[in-house]
């Protein structure tokens, strides 16, 4: 079995230094999990690819301007009643520039899960966004926060809504 994620983010940056607001399409993110049999039930393993699709154009602040792959992980623990906790990570390299400024990229991708369920479909849980070590620049970049949701039927189909505070 085979899963994807496809992120295409649009990005609105604070005035920094001076240079004004930047808004407009990030860089795409896709990410291919095939899906392992090699765990007991209640646990997932799935490996793949990570790709970045350099969208974002000439836009420094929204994209790198680099073609970006690299290996992906996730693990997913279901055993423990009413808590799904695990992992996604993934490294990536660029190969290939889009425009002449674009900086060479190696980042290493870490995003904890750990959803804890109550009645109702609610649930709380820590940002969907992973924290980065970047290689180049020997840095961490680190998203702390929290999301609130629940996943309820919409139009008869299970739909998550959440906030979060990033």
């Amino acid at each position: 079995e085979m899963l994807t994620r496809v992120t295409i983010p649009y990005i609105t940056t604070p005035d920094v230094n001076g240079q004004g607001h930047k808004t407009g399409t990030g860089d795409t993110s896709m990410i291919n999990f095939f899906v392992t049999e090699w765990l007991p039930k209640g646990q997932v393993l799935a490996i793949g690819p990570a790709w970045t699709i350099p969208t974002a154009g000439d836009n420094e602040a929204t994209g790198s301007g680099q073609w970006q792959v690299g290996p992906n992980m996730v693990y997913l623990n279901t055993n423990t009643p009413k808590l799904q906790w695990g992992f996604l990570a993934f490294q990536q390299w660029s190969f290939s520039k889009t425009r002449d400024n674009a900086k060479s990229v190696s980042t290493f991708n870490i995003q904890p899960i750990a959803t804890k369920h109550f009645n109702k479909g609610w649930y709380i849980g820590p940002p969907d966004i992973a924290q980065i070590y970047d290689f180049k620049n020997d840095m961490w970049t680190l998203a702390l926060g929290g999301v609130v949701g629940r996943v309820t039927p919409v139009f008869g189909r299970p739909t998550q809504i959440y906030a979060g505070v990033y």
